[in-house]
């Protein structure tokens, strides 16, 4: 899926309730670490640059690699949760909603892992698939469900955003709404995925992987 529709997606799973427990910020952190797989996409391009000789189809390989692997989930999480706590406790206290009552540490992963864990899952949904157990094996699995760009599974997404945004501004307070929005468009969203998958029954053969066409 394209980059901006998985910051896109990260940013709503901050509305499935912590959002509004850590404040403003969770959105961004989320998009922002939904969105970082795909800095892969550029390590082809750098590595050409730096005079490394690397073949016409490295693109191809760097990209949905290891960044993409379900194994780095965890510690791409921690590098943004990690970051997001020095930030709040250190650099911004005087600017957090709550200075009281600050949001734990757990709380801060548990977002930026969701957020981490929607990229992989989604980009596996598409026909070109992802390195999914990487660097266990480089073997990439698909499931033929949507398209890497998709302006309806997209618009889902923004609209849900826009409505929660909407929510606040409007009413006050606005949690159980926002966290109610959240959590319809989020579903919806998946519902989107699921009917996508039905209809390319007949086009796919599941969750392809190295070696088999069919698990």
């Amino acid at each position: 899926m394209d980059s901006i529709t998985q910051a896109m997606l990260g940013a709503v799973t901050a509305q499935l309730g912590f959002r509004q427990r850590i404040g403003r910020d969770a959105s961004w952190v989320a998009a922002l670490a939904a969105y970082s797989p795909d800095v892969d996409s550029f390590v082809a391009p750098l590595a050409r640059h730096m005079g490394y000789d690397v073949g016409d189809m490295s693109g191809m390989v760097f990209h949905r690699g290891l960044g993409h692997s379900l194994m780095m989930v965890p510690v791409i999480a921690l590098i943004f949760a990690a970051l997001w706590w020095f930030i709040r406790r250190k650099l911004l206290r005087k600017n957090t909603q709550d200075n009281r009552h600050p949001p734990t540490f757990r709380l801060l992963y548990a977002c930026t892992f969701v957020a981490v864990l929607s990229h992989p899952l989604l980009d596996l949904l598409t026909s070109y698939g992802i390195q999914l157990f990487a660097p266990i094996t480089s073997g990439r699995y698909a499931i033929d469900t949507v398209a890497i760009i998709d302006v309806f599974y997209s618009s889902i997404l923004i609209i849900t955003l826009v409505a929660c945004y909407v929510v606040r501004k409007v009413s006050r307070p606005a949690r159980r709404t926002a966290l109610i929005i959240g959590w319809a468009g989020f579903l919806l969203s998946c519902g989107y995925l699921a009917a996508g998958r039905a209809t390319h029954v007949d086009f796919g053969t599941g969750l392809s992987g190295p070696g088999k066409s069919r698990w």
